[in-house]
Protein backbone atom coordinates (compact mmCIF):
# COMPACT_ATOMS: atom_id res chain seq x y z
CA UNK A 1 0.00 0.00 0.00
CA UNK A 2 1.11 3.28 -0.74
CA UNK A 3 0.60 6.11 1.27
CA UNK A 4 0.97 10.34 1.42
CA UNK A 5 1.37 12.22 4.53
CA UNK A 6 3.97 15.32 5.93
CA UNK A 7 4.32 15.85 9.68
CA UNK A 8 1.75 19.15 9.53
CA UNK A 9 -0.88 16.65 8.59
CA UNK A 10 -0.18 14.52 11.51
CA UNK A 11 -0.50 10.98 10.06
CA UNK A 12 -0.82 9.86 6.25
CA UNK A 13 -3.79 11.79 4.39
CA UNK A 14 -3.89 9.29 1.10
CA UNK A 15 -3.86 5.80 0.55
CA UNK A 16 -3.72 3.56 -2.25
CA UNK A 17 -6.83 0.87 -2.55
CA UNK A 18 -6.45 -2.47 -1.08
CA UNK A 19 -6.88 -4.09 -4.62
CA UNK A 20 -5.21 -1.48 -5.93
CA UNK A 21 -3.30 -2.95 -9.26
CA UNK A 22 0.21 -2.07 -10.17
CA UNK A 23 -0.25 1.08 -12.44
CA UNK A 24 -1.97 2.49 -9.32
CA UNK A 25 0.79 1.44 -6.74
CA UNK A 26 3.57 2.60 -9.31
CA UNK A 27 1.98 5.82 -10.48
CA UNK A 28 0.19 7.33 -7.36
CA UNK A 29 -0.36 8.17 -4.10
CA UNK A 30 -3.56 6.57 -4.02
CA UNK A 31 -7.21 8.50 -2.98
CA UNK A 32 -7.29 11.31 -0.06
CA UNK A 33 -8.75 9.44 3.10
CA UNK A 34 -12.69 10.95 4.03
CA UNK A 35 -11.50 12.55 7.06
CA UNK A 36 -8.72 14.45 5.20
CA UNK A 37 -10.42 16.83 2.23
CA UNK A 38 -7.99 17.13 -0.68
CA UNK A 39 -8.13 19.96 -3.53
CA UNK A 40 -5.21 20.54 -6.23
CA UNK A 41 -5.20 23.98 -7.03
CA UNK A 42 -3.44 25.86 -9.99
CA UNK A 43 -1.46 28.82 -9.99
CA UNK A 44 -4.33 31.24 -10.53
CA UNK A 45 -5.92 29.60 -7.72
CA UNK A 46 -8.12 27.53 -9.36
CA UNK A 47 -9.38 24.26 -8.56
CA UNK A 48 -7.82 21.78 -10.92
CA UNK A 49 -9.26 19.74 -13.61
CA UNK A 50 -8.48 16.06 -14.10
CA UNK A 51 -4.83 15.65 -15.50
CA UNK A 52 -4.18 19.75 -14.68
CA UNK A 53 -0.86 19.91 -12.26
CA UNK A 54 -1.37 21.93 -9.59
CA UNK A 55 -0.31 22.21 -5.41
CA UNK A 56 -1.93 19.73 -2.83
CA UNK A 57 -3.51 21.00 -0.46
CA UNK A 58 -5.54 19.59 2.73
CA UNK A 59 -8.14 20.67 5.05
CA UNK A 60 -8.89 18.72 8.36
CA UNK A 61 -8.98 18.29 11.91
CA UNK A 62 -5.72 16.61 12.29
CA UNK A 63 -3.68 19.96 10.82
CA UNK A 64 -1.05 21.58 12.66
CA UNK A 65 -2.32 24.74 15.01
CA UNK A 66 1.04 26.26 14.68
CA UNK A 67 4.84 26.33 14.23
CA UNK A 68 6.74 26.96 17.75
CA UNK A 69 7.61 31.09 17.72
CA UNK A 70 7.13 30.86 14.22
CA UNK A 71 3.58 32.96 13.88
CA UNK A 72 4.94 34.32 10.13
CA UNK A 73 5.41 30.33 9.28
CA UNK A 74 1.82 29.69 10.47
CA UNK A 75 0.00 31.83 8.66
CA UNK A 76 2.33 31.84 5.19
CA UNK A 77 1.29 27.64 5.53
CA UNK A 78 -2.53 27.94 5.31
CA UNK A 79 -4.50 29.82 2.76
CA UNK A 80 -7.30 32.67 3.65
CA UNK A 81 -9.71 30.05 3.73
CA UNK A 82 -7.87 27.75 5.83
CA UNK A 83 -6.53 24.78 3.62
CA UNK A 84 -2.68 23.84 4.09
CA UNK A 85 -0.41 24.21 1.65
CA UNK A 86 1.70 21.22 1.34
CA UNK A 87 3.78 22.30 -1.47
CA UNK A 88 3.60 19.49 -3.34
CA UNK A 89 2.75 19.11 -6.99
CA UNK A 90 0.30 16.27 -8.56
CA UNK A 91 -2.54 15.93 -10.36
CA UNK A 92 -6.14 14.47 -10.08
CA UNK A 93 -6.53 11.08 -12.81
CA UNK A 94 -10.01 10.00 -13.86
CA UNK A 95 -10.08 7.41 -11.02
CA UNK A 96 -10.20 9.66 -8.03
CA UNK A 97 -6.32 8.71 -7.29
CA UNK A 98 -3.95 11.05 -7.58
CA UNK A 99 0.16 11.31 -9.21
CA UNK A 100 2.49 13.45 -7.84
CA UNK A 101 5.07 15.00 -9.80
CA UNK A 102 6.83 17.17 -7.57
CA UNK A 103 8.20 19.62 -5.07
CA UNK A 104 6.44 23.73 -5.70
CA UNK A 105 9.91 24.71 -4.81
CA UNK A 106 11.72 22.42 -7.21
CA UNK A 107 9.60 23.49 -10.56
CA UNK A 108 10.96 26.59 -12.79
CA UNK A 109 10.02 27.67 -15.59
CA UNK A 110 12.61 27.84 -19.08
CA UNK A 111 11.56 29.92 -21.90
CA UNK A 112 8.00 31.14 -20.02
CA UNK A 113 6.98 26.96 -19.99
CA UNK A 114 6.81 25.18 -16.38
CA UNK A 115 9.29 22.11 -16.09
CA UNK A 116 8.95 19.86 -13.15
CA UNK A 117 12.41 18.06 -12.33
CA UNK A 118 10.86 15.20 -11.26
CA UNK A 119 8.89 14.33 -14.61
CA UNK A 120 12.75 14.33 -16.20
CA UNK A 121 13.99 12.55 -13.31
CA UNK A 122 11.39 9.76 -13.78
CA UNK A 123 12.34 9.55 -17.98
CA UNK A 124 16.52 9.31 -17.02
CA UNK A 125 16.05 6.06 -14.80
CA UNK A 126 13.41 4.67 -17.10
CA UNK A 127 17.12 3.80 -19.05
CA UNK A 128 17.74 0.72 -18.37
CA UNK A 129 21.58 2.03 -18.25
CA UNK A 130 20.86 4.90 -15.90
CA UNK A 131 20.12 4.03 -11.72
CA UNK A 132 19.52 7.39 -10.54
CA UNK A 133 19.02 10.90 -11.64
CA UNK A 134 18.79 14.45 -9.94
CA UNK A 135 17.94 17.76 -11.95
CA UNK A 136 18.47 21.16 -10.78
CA UNK A 137 17.71 24.70 -12.62
CA UNK A 138 20.52 26.55 -13.26
CA UNK A 139 20.28 30.70 -14.92
CA UNK A 140 20.49 30.95 -18.50
CA UNK A 141 20.52 34.62 -20.31
CA UNK A 142 18.36 33.17 -22.93
CA UNK A 143 15.54 31.15 -21.50
CA UNK A 144 15.64 32.21 -17.89
CA UNK A 145 16.51 29.02 -16.36
CA UNK A 146 17.56 25.68 -18.03
CA UNK A 147 17.52 22.55 -16.44
CA UNK A 148 21.17 20.51 -15.69
CA UNK A 149 20.95 16.36 -14.86
CA UNK A 150 23.48 14.58 -12.31
CA UNK A 151 23.28 10.96 -13.68
CA UNK A 152 24.02 8.07 -11.80
CA UNK A 153 24.98 4.68 -13.93
CA UNK A 154 24.35 1.34 -13.41
CA UNK A 155 27.28 -0.99 -12.13
CA UNK A 156 26.65 -2.94 -15.12
CA UNK A 157 26.90 -0.04 -17.63
CA UNK A 158 29.90 1.30 -18.52
CA UNK A 159 29.36 2.13 -21.97
CA UNK A 160 26.74 4.76 -22.32
CA UNK A 161 27.65 7.90 -22.84
CA UNK A 162 26.24 12.03 -22.73
CA UNK A 163 25.25 11.96 -26.23
CA UNK A 164 23.14 8.94 -26.28
CA UNK A 165 21.61 10.07 -23.19
CA UNK A 166 20.68 13.37 -24.09
CA UNK A 167 19.42 11.76 -27.48
CA UNK A 168 17.26 9.55 -25.28
CA UNK A 169 15.67 12.14 -23.70
CA UNK A 170 15.22 14.27 -27.11
CA UNK A 171 13.09 11.51 -28.77
CA UNK A 172 10.51 11.67 -25.63
CA UNK A 173 10.60 14.94 -24.00
CA UNK A 174 9.72 18.36 -25.18
CA UNK A 175 12.30 20.97 -26.12
CA UNK A 176 12.66 22.68 -23.02
CA UNK A 177 12.74 19.80 -21.19
CA UNK A 178 16.03 18.57 -21.89
CA UNK A 179 18.78 19.12 -19.70
CA UNK A 180 21.29 22.25 -21.38
CA UNK A 181 23.87 19.92 -19.16
CA UNK A 182 24.35 16.31 -18.01
CA UNK A 183 27.11 15.44 -15.37
CA UNK A 184 28.02 11.53 -15.21
CA UNK A 185 28.95 10.94 -11.06
CA UNK A 186 29.48 8.29 -9.06
CA UNK A 187 26.69 8.99 -6.72
CA UNK A 188 24.42 11.91 -5.99
CA UNK A 189 25.14 14.06 -2.23
CA UNK A 190 22.11 12.88 0.19
CA UNK A 191 21.03 14.68 3.33
CA UNK A 192 20.94 12.93 6.62
CA UNK A 193 17.20 11.96 6.02
CA UNK A 194 18.41 10.30 2.92
CA UNK A 195 16.69 13.15 0.21
CA UNK A 196 19.11 13.97 -2.55
CA UNK A 197 20.56 17.34 -1.38
CA UNK A 198 19.74 19.65 -4.49
CA UNK A 199 21.08 22.82 -2.61
CA UNK A 200 24.43 21.15 -3.24
CA UNK A 201 23.72 19.72 -6.71
CA UNK A 202 22.75 23.21 -7.47
CA UNK A 203 25.74 25.38 -6.44
CA UNK A 204 27.89 22.34 -7.99
CA UNK A 205 26.04 23.83 -11.19
CA UNK A 206 25.81 27.11 -10.99
CA UNK A 207 29.71 27.35 -10.19
CA UNK A 208 30.83 24.89 -13.12
CA UNK A 209 28.45 27.24 -15.46
CA UNK A 210 30.42 29.79 -14.13
CA UNK A 211 33.36 28.45 -14.76
CA UNK A 212 32.68 27.78 -18.48
CA UNK A 213 31.60 31.19 -18.64
CA UNK A 214 35.24 32.80 -17.42
CA UNK A 215 36.49 30.34 -20.27
CA UNK A 216 34.58 31.73 -23.40
CA UNK A 217 35.66 35.65 -22.15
Amino acid sequence: MNVYGMTETAANTTYSDRDADLIQLSETIGRPSPHMPCRIMNEQGVECEVGEEGELQFKGEYLLLEYLNRPDATRDVYTEDGWLHTGDLGYWREDGTITLVGRVSDMFKSGGYNVYPREIENHLESHPAIEMAAVVAVPDARFQEVGAAFIVLSQAEDSVDISTIKRFCAEHLANYKVPKTMTIVDQLPVLPVGKVDKVQLKQQAVAALNATQKELV
